[in-house]
């Protein structure tokens, strides 16, 4: 009989012992599965792998926590992949470039607008309304934008010696795609397109006379081998955002949600930090190599920008007219 009650007493022990355990020690754990464009050891995943990190480490509330795992770079999904991969589940969250998917959600070019972009207002610009336009945009193919991650200054770079923006006239010109891809035109010159890795042999062979792309690839490449004159009025864009599955943010309980974008907006200060001081160090990089930063006159500069601000009229002829008027509103407003 005592031993009975022994047992009872034992059972209703661990039953009060287990009934007082917190709650949030049984909270459920969400992972998430993660890719990008580049291989993770790429500098444009620095930023990245500290985003993972970050919410790794404190993204977490009564409700439950979420984990972000490195699946793969272009090794394990395609660039152009990606935003299908996302959208099947096959994938959760992905890092990329917006000026990749252009063909697939026109309002990807909406931060490739050269312009009104700079270290100090990047955030804010994103939050005055460009954000909410790409967001919408894409959640109709089931993907949601979390965040850009990158500002970068794209620079024309030439063969041989320039001063005037006349001397760009018939330049064959290597471009990225997008909104990009005109930019050359705008200025009398002949849009190229290539692979960045063959755009120093087409150089060196005299296939075209120099290119437009970020000094990031610029100082991969070595371009000051083969051309070292470049254009000091960079055109800055936004140039990779933060994507993820739509119907996994759903599923999230409201209060990792809401921790989830406070993390991301936080960390765009990280960002923006990080991709400042590597365009300083890259700079620095080209200046010790001998690269000739040259400067237009006052007037050619003014005639330069003026060019590449027809930029908004393609775009403006892709989306919807009412979204193209919020969008160039806010840049006009921050380009004063």
């Amino acid at each position: 009989m005592r031993k009975e009650m022994f047992s009872v007493l034992l059972f209703s022990m661990l039953v009060l012992v287990l009934l007082s355990v917190p709650t949030q020690t049984l909270a459920k754990t969400f992972e998430w599965t993660v890719a990008a464009s580049w291989e993770k050891t790429h500098p444009n995943n620095v930023p990245l792998l500290h985003f993972m990190e970050t919410v790794n480490e404190n993204c977490k509330t009564k409700d439950g926590n979420l984990e972000m795992k490195w699946v793969g770079g272009p090794e394990t999904f395609k660039a152009q992949d990606l935003p299908t991969a996302c959208s099947a589940g096959s994938l959760d969250f992905f890092h990329s470039s917006n000026l990749y998917y252009s063909g697939v959600v026109p309002q990807s070019d909406y931060t490739s607008l050269p312009y009104a972009w700079s270290f100090e207002n990047a955030s804010k610009m994103w939050h005055a309304g460009i954000h909410d336009l790409v967001d919408k945009a894409w959640q109709k193919k089931g993907i949601k934008v979390l965040s850009f991650e990158s500002l970068l200054g794209f620079y024309f770079f030439l063969t041989k010696p320039f001063t005037n923006l006349s001397d760009f006239e018939g330049k064959k010109l290597r471009v990225p795609g997008a909104l990009f891809s005109f930019t050359p035109g705008y200025i009398g010159a002949v849009s190229t397109r290539l692979a960045s890795a063959e755009v120093y042999g087409a150089m060196q062979r005299g296939m075209i006379d120099g290119g437009l792309q970020p000094l990031s690839s610029y100082v991969q490449y070595s371009y000051w081998e083969v051309a070292p004159y470049v254009l000091d009025h960079p055109l800055t864009i936004a140039g990779a955002w933060y994507w993820l599955n739509l119907k996994k943010f759903n599923s999230l309980p409201k209060s990792l949600q809401d921790k989830l974008l406070e993390i991301a907006q936080a960390e765009e200060a990280y960002s923006v930090n990080f991709w400042e001081q590597k365009h300083e160090e890259w700079k620095k990089i080209m200046n010790n190599r001998g690269v000739k930063f040259i400067s237009f006159s006052t007037d050619d500069r003014r005639k330069f920008l003026e060019s590449i601000m027809k930029l908004k009229e393609k775009l403006a002829v892709k989306v919807p007219a009412e979204e193209s008027k919020i969008l160039f509103e806010i840049y006009d407003r921050f380009a004063k």
